[in-house]
């Protein structure tokens, strides 16, 4: 049990091409007694109480996990490379934050049914490899769909918060389409760019979050991205009904910026932890040095059903509430619609001296600086091969399967760990500290 008296959910194997399966119930946080090598990630999603329901009625020290944390001031750094290029031209931290120079463009909701399906334009079993049948997690129940990213680039870009205005947020990492940047839209992620997940272009979502610094001002590169989606609650009917998600979604999750209620609110779906000791913070904390520190984030899985998109890029989607009636969770009223549970992971090697990290976001111009790491938050824009989301969505979620590493449940997987723009598989194999972007 968590200490919110909760069951411990999400915590995953995940395994690379070249390392094999490991046996395990997928709820297992057995961590120090698995075997790590170089081909093993460990994808620790969730000893963390992650998502838990919110509600006033809800069970004693449910969702109240928060930090002290203010609001802060959402694309505060100015203008930088549009690009976010980090493999040549590096310059030095720029440590003074400059004046804010962009305003939130006018915000609309974007109505289900904006998008269309875009067929990928490339042949999408070039990623796609023989691979195990995964194991049935009926029983518990539960449907489950997990890969691991690599980095993919640096920019100063927001395109969900600040969409075509280059250079407007606080420094980003991004993971999944190579190519996103501020004038990214449904069409260009699902046209052009590889991906650094696994499977390559078929996943050309983007994934972003506030990039970490270290204490000399270095971005601090993660050594993989945990991703999955998910099917955990509903019973088996719930799960065996969830649909696959909508095209053109895009959300925020965790730290709201905007204000510090909502922000506090907010934080009890993410932490810091280290992976062995797994001790829950809402800060960057110091962990071994050579041992990963992990920041996990449960995304919103409750969806209104009409929009794509919402003014704030949060009231679309909504968290699990808890029922006092038939003690359980479930969608709200106003967001029925239940939609695999997105969790993301961010993983860094450390040189023991990680309580010192900071994010982009925890370092607001004109403001006093944030806890270090407590503005975390991070946002998903969806652009995937669609035949192959419904395949894993009914395989996988629907046919109540562990999938990892990739596992499609038909005995197929995704391809490699990530496909780099110069035509290898495998995960980010550059420097794992860069100076930032230079700032336009």
């Amino acid at each position: 049990m968590g200490s919110l008296g909760l069951p411990l959910i999400d915590v995953n194997v995940v395994r690379l091409r070249q390392s094999g399966e490991l046996a395990g119930s997928p709820r297992s946080c057995d961590l120090p007694a698995m075997k790590r090598s170089r081909f093993l990630l460990v994808l620790l999603a969730a000893c963390t109480d992650l998502g838990a329901p919110t509600s006033e009625n809800a069970p004693t020290g449910a969702g109240n996990e928060t930090a002290d944390a203010q609001s802060a001031n959402d694309g505060a750094n100015p203008s930088g490379s549009a690009d976010g290029s980090t493999d040549g031209g590096m310059h030095m931290h720029d440590a003074a934050p400059m004046a804010d120079a962009h305003v939130h463009p006018p915000a609309t909701y974007i109505p289900l049914g904006t998008e269309v399906d875009i067929p990928s334009n490339f042949t999408t079993s070039t990623y796609v490899t023989s691979g195990d049948v995964p194991v049935s997690t009926a029983a518990e129940p539960s449907g489950n769909f997990r890969f691991i990213c690599g980095f993919s680039h640096l920019s100063y870009d927001d395109p969900i918060v600040y969409p075509g205005q280059p250079g407007a947020s606080h420094l980003h990492m991004f993971f999944g389409n190579t190519k996103t940047n501020a004038s990214s839209t449904y069409t260009t992620l699902r046209t052009t760019g590889e991906g650094s997940c696994q499977g390559g272009p078929i996943n050309r979502s983007a994934y972003w979050a506030p990039a970490v610094f270290n204490a000399q001002g270095k971005v601090v590169v993660p050594d993989f991205i945990a991703v999955y989606y998910k099917g955990t609650f509903g019973g088996t009917a719930g799960i065996q009904a969830i649909p696959s998600l909508p095209l053109g979604l895009r959300m925020i999750a965790g730290a709201d910026l905007s204000s510090a209620s909502a922000q506090t609110a907010e934080q009890t779906h993410f932490n810091w932890y280290c992976e062995n000791t797994q001790t829950k913070m809402q800060t960057t904390q110091n962990c071994p040095a050579g041992e990963h520190l992990g920041v996990v984030l449960a995304f919103q899985q409750c969806w209104d059903g009409k929009n794509l998109d919402s003014p704030d890029h949060r009231s679309h989607m909504a968290h699990l509430v808890y029922n006092a009636t038939t003690a359980k969770p479930e969608c709200p009223s106003t967001h029925p619609v239940h939609l695999p549970e997105f969790t993301l992971g961010v993983w860094f090697a450390n040189d023991g001296n990680s309580s010192n990290w900071y994010l982009s976001s925890d370092r607001p111009a004109g403001a006093a600086a944030k806890p270090n790491g407590s503005t975390f938050h991070s946002d998903w824009f969806g652009a995937w091969d669609v035949p192959l989301m419904d395949k894993w969505r009914k395989t996988c979620i629907n046919g109540l399967l562990n999938c990892a590493g990739g596992q499609l449940g038909d005995g197929t997987s995704l391809k490699g760990d990530g496909y780099l723009p110069d035509g290898s598989y495998g995960s980010y194999k550059g420097p794992k500290l860069l100076d930032p972007p230079a700032k336009l």
